[in-house]
């Protein structure tokens, strides 16, 4: 098992001994254009410890847009944020030309970016997990409503009631999973796949963590070289 995790051991590694620099002759660009802005300053997050390192900032004109001039990347994990409850995460390398679009009132639910493949494969990622989510809010709502309006019920009733929304549970979980595992096969190489198949379980798709595993070293190894 030790071996099936060094992955998110090189992954941490990388992220935390890359730490960017000041930008020079590098062709890196992170810029955008955000609705609904009102001149707010971005700031642009390292995500490399259990704190957030600030590493460059920009205001929005007003026509929303920004730019981003004075950091390049490492490999790695970061934010663009208005403040800490309003931010947008992305998948960024040295090499990346990204331009991102939404609203700069509610980034994380209406930002996209374009030139970064990491950032698009981790919000596909993030589209899978929300589909999740509501599926799971669908559920709860339902034996809520139904146990508000059944009125008092024996416990053997409930208790059928209960394995009936557990089973259904179950299976919502698996066809998650069963969607992150495949999407994560086909991008083993992909730096962002190392976050998305934390929910899996490894014993049940140690296929998967073995293909990420490979390929993710295979891919440091090809950026140290």
């Amino acid at each position: 098992m030790k071996n099936v995790f060094k992955l998110a051991v090189l992954a941490l590694v990388l992220n935390s001994c890359g730490n960017g620099n000041k930008k020079t002759n590098s062709t890196f660009e992170l810029k955008g254009t955000l609705a609904d802005s009102k001149g707010e300053t971005l700031y642009l997050e390292k995500l490399a410890s259990q704190t957030p390192l600030v590493v460059d900032s920009c205001v929005l004109d007003d026509k929303g847009n920004f730019s981003f001039d004075n950091y390049v990347p490492a490999l790695g994990f970061y934010r663009i944020k208005v403040n800490n409850q309003n931010f947008g995460m992305l998948v960024m390398d040295s090499t990346d030309k990204i331009t991102i679009s939404g609203s700069a009132k509610d980034l994380g639910n209406t930002y996209k970016a374009e030139g970064s493949p990491d950032t698009k494969l981790f919000l596909e990622y993030n589209e899978c997990t929300k589909g999740f989510q509501r599926q799971q809010d669908s559920l709860n709502e339902a034996f809520r409503y139904l146990m508000t309006t059944m009125g008092k019920v024996d416990s053997l009733r409930m208790d059928s009631l209960s394995k009936t929304f557990e089973g259904i549970y179950l299976k919502v979980v698996d066809s998650y999973c069963a969607r992150v595992a495949e999407k994560a096969k086909a991008n083993a190489n992909m730096f962002s796949t190392v976050i998305a198949i934390q929910p899996l379980d490894p014993e049940k798709y140690m296929d998967v963590f073995k293909a990420v595993d490979e390929g993710l070293m295979k891919n440091i190894l090809e950026i140290l070289m």
